[in-house]
């Protein structure tokens, strides 16, 4: 419940527990409003730091010194930071409250972030190891946060992979596909070509009677294949929030390549056939 809203509004927002060096590490941008201090006594579990889509889930965005309750407790906002992904860009970023509890305090999984040049790591990992066995006798376990992204789109890149092996593949039995079908048609009209050389046929009217039955099929089936790949892309990318934007202009030019192969092949078998006795 916030200032204005007269009744309880139940929404989701997710709770984190920093410290006044937090948003420094992550390189997390304060957008208005103050950072936590170091001393405790002045920012108790009491204040509060909002992200801006927490912020915006408030109508109105709440004054800095305002008193909103949140977490079932009364607590002042201090300051608004930029949205950030704590996640992966499966979804978008969640409405986040930042409290500073005091040592001992738990309200998440403890992790501690570590900012390091790349060169300082085999010291860094020595010195925390040194540190961690002074006051746990468990081994201290560590990732790193480019590793766990990674490790987070391995199936996009699997699915990406897979995909351009079955789009390579289609694509090759749809081009000997082709070449089998154009030298099908030359060898049923072979005579007619024959014929129409001897006549003073030019090679561009060879090139309508070889190719003007398939071309026309070729016209209809991108007529029917256009729209249901737009939309079909569409709607694969609408699951994502974050996603290209898929224009028409990207699917006439796929249909302009494959017609561009496809005058080729023709050429190429018309070529052949006009060369025989």
């Amino acid at each position: 419940q916030w200032s204005g809203s007269g009744k309880e509004v139940a929404a989701p927002i997710s709770v984190v527990g920093v410290d006044h060096t937090y948003f420094a590490t992550m390189d997390i941008a304060l957008k208005s409003g103050r950072n936590f201090t170091q001393t405790f006594e002045v920012d108790s579990a009491r204040s509060a730091i909002l992200n801006e889509r927490a912020a915006q889930l408030m109508n109105p965005v709440p004054a800095l010194g305002q008193k909103e309750l949140i977490g079932r407790r009364p607590r002042t906002v201090i300051g608004i930071v930029a949205d950030h992904h704590n996640t992966t860009l499966y979804d978008q970023p969640n409405p986040t409250a930042f409290f500073i509890f005091p040592p001992g305090r738990r309200v998440s999984p403890d992790n501690l972030l570590v900012k390091v040049g790349q060169q300082a790591i085999p010291h860094l990992l020595l010195a925390l190891e040194n540190t961690w066995s002074q006051f746990s006798s468990d081994p201290l376990t560590y990732n790193f946060v480019d590793e766990a992204f990674a490790e987070a789109y391995q199936q996009e890149r699997k699915f990406s992979r897979l995909l351009t092996s079955f789009t390579a593949i289609a694509i090759l039995i749809a081009l000997i596909g082709l070449f089998g079908l154009i030298s099908f048609t030359a060898q049923l009209k072979i005579k007619e070509i024959s014929i129409r050389r001897v006549l003073g046929a030019t090679e561009f009217h060879l090139f309508h009677i070889l190719g003007k039955e398939f071309l026309i099929v070729f016209l209809w089936v991108s007529l029917l294949a256009l729209p249901a790949s737009f939309y079909l892309m569409r709607a694969w990318l609408a699951n994502y929030p974050y996603h290209i934007q898929m224009g028409i202009g990207v699917f006439l030019a796929a249909v302009l390549i494959c017609l561009l192969i496809s005058v080729v092949v023709v050429a190429y078998h018309l070529q052949q056939t006009a060369r025989k006795n």
